[in-house]
């Protein structure tokens, strides 16, 4: 990123503090708020408080984080040092160290955010100054406003992604149930074409085969006909003899019965 915070999105976090000199005396602690910001483009200012006994502050220059890059010997380019410097502040490795005598009426003088990326990194400490007065509201305020702001910024992300999810899933809806139409039509269809009777019914055979039995030459006799054919009805089958004596051995049977007549008539 360029040396400026004129884009830089503001971090929030919840953090215990500890006393730096814990003592029998020393009472427990709040948890802390603690909220980075981008006060202009050249001044990043760091917010913490528990909103009830103590409110601390801290402002930094571009100058002065160049100090805290070179302080923690941490090298590299800068947007190396404010990628670390944000990873840092946004672990869970994050506390604010009291500095001061817990039972005093002041309570704590001092304060200071200490934070690292991973165990082993180098240490980020920067100190705090506390708020008195009408510094407290003022800073108090304005991180809740900016939280509210933060709130409502993410709310209108999730709205967004549920709308979008919504129109997906409508989306998926309408194209499952066209696929469903689609194969319903062609379950329909298919049916429909298996259920047709066949092109050539019994009716059809019946008068097939009688055609074919006129056409028959009566000279040279029928063919023969196979009676165990499953595809000849049974009432033509019965119909139809399964040998035909030809013509001309019928005329000849006749002659011989004339003859025989003939041969009776001469005897007597």
């Amino acid at each position: 990123m360029a040396k400026g915070f004129e884009n830089f999105e503001s971090i929030f976090g919840k953090v215990n503090a500890e006393w730096e000199n814990p003592s029998s005396e020393s009472s427990p602690l709040l948890p802390f708020l603690y909220h980075v910001h981008g006060l202009d483009s050249k001044h990043l200012r760091i917010h913490v408080t528990d909103f009830k006994s103590y409110t601390w502050e801290s402002t930094k220059s571009l100058t002065q984080l160049e100090d805290l890059k070179d302080d923690i010997g941490l090298g590299g380019s800068w947007d190396e040092f404010v990628d670390y410097l944000l990873g840092s502040i946004k672990s869970d490795n994050v506390k604010i160290v009291l500095n001061g005598s817990p039972a005093s009426a002041f309570g704590a003088k001092y304060a200071k955010l200490v934070a690292y990326k991973t165990k082993g990194m180098p240490i980020i400490t920067i100190n705090l100054d506390r708020l008195v007065d009408s510094c407290v509201t003022d800073a108090t305020a304005y991180l809740s406003w900016q939280v509210f702001n933060a709130f409502k910024s993410r709310q209108e992300l999730v709205v967004k992604e549920q709308h979008r999810s919504y129109e997906l899933t409508k989306r998926l809806w309408a194209e499952q149930e066209k696929k469903e139409s689609g194969q319903d039509q062609f379950d329909l269809d298919f049916s429909s074409k298996k259920q047709k009777p066949s092109n050539l019914g019994a009716s059809d055979k019946v008068s097939t085969i009688t055609t074919h039995l006129s056409d028959l030459d009566p000279i040279s006799g029928p063919e023969i006909i196979n009676c165990q054919d499953k595809s000849i009805p049974g009432s033509l089958a019965k119909m139809v003899k399964p040998q035909l004596v030809p013509a001309y051995r019928r005329q000849l049977k006749v002659r011989g019965v004339f003859l025989d007549d003939s041969e009776d008539d001469t005897g007597n």
